[in-house]
């Protein structure tokens, strides 16, 4: 899941004390090159990618890449968009994300900015397409007593910097591990985006491949823990199943 969760001030940590940050969190301060390795062995076969770019037109256009994290999506988008901004509240994710987009010699058609997901550093109806990449279904686990207004809030910042007619994006996982969507506690989230906020749901298969399955266990470890590594080595995977959802609707 790319990153834009809420800062460690706000989490009510001391800034800067990462030793008292667990899970994902961690991954995202201290840990930014190791999560993009991660990301770059997920959608083996292209599917999500091969979706987006058939089916919005990113071709000229300006672009937000809330929560950018190390920049997956951006690597696709800012060959064929005009402008992309990606913003995110982890500075650790986007210096990753800056170099490798200047290595790809991108850096003259993006910007990057440091800011909340709820928050966006963009004027009204600047852009042409909004897109979230396993952004706010953090909120659920974060802040489980005031997540909807926290994705409430998201959501209508996508919608007031895109232009009208403009597309809205929100890509959450499904589940890792599994072959099939599996119910769990994010589906109150994504009843919101679908039922209060009029997305329709596209579900993928996004699966990760690694050479061997110590290295699968290496690399996933770091973000999902023991008990994925412990999966991992009982299913003897190279190949580890995940399951991914494209959320999208028109901006009124």
């Amino acid at each position: 899941m790319e990153a834009a969760w809420q800062d460690v001030k706000r989490l009510g940590r001391a800034e800067g004390d990462e030793a008292s940050v667990s899970g994902p969190e961690r991954v995202y301060l201290t840990q930014a090159r190791e999560y993009d390795r991660l990301i770059m062995a997920e959608d083996t076969d292209g599917n999500l990618e091969r979706h987006m770019l058939e089916s919005f037109d990113f071709h000229g256009k300006a672009v937000v890449d809330v929560g950018a994290g190390t920049g997956r999506l951006s690597r696709w988008i800012a060959p064929r968009a005009d402008h992309v901004h990606l913003v995110d509240v982890a500075a650790p994710m986007l210096e990753v994300a800056s170099e490798t987009l200047d290595s790809m010699g991108l850096s003259g058609k993006v910007s990057i900015e440091t800011a909340d997901a709820r928050a966006l550093p963009l004027e009204d109806s600047s852009v042409d397409v909004a897109m979230a990449g396993w952004v706010y279904g953090h909120f659920r686990y974060w802040m489980p007593e005031g997540w909807e207004i926290m994705v409430d809030e998201a959501v209508s910042e996508m919608m007031r910097v895109t232009r009208p007619g403009g597309d809205l994006i929100v890509i959450e996982t499904m589940g890792t591990g599994v072959e099939e969507p599996e119910a769990g506690p994010l589906d109150v989230y994504y009843e919101r985006l679908e039922v209060h906020h009029g997305f329709a749901r596209r579900v993928l298969r996004t699966d990760y491949l690694f050479a061997s399955v110590e290295e699968a266990v290496e690399v996933m470890g770091v973000f999902f823990g023991e008990g994925m590594s412990e999966a991992i080595r009982l299913n003897d995977w190279t190949r580890v199943p995940e399951c991914t959802a494209v959320f999208s609707r028109a901006n009124a």
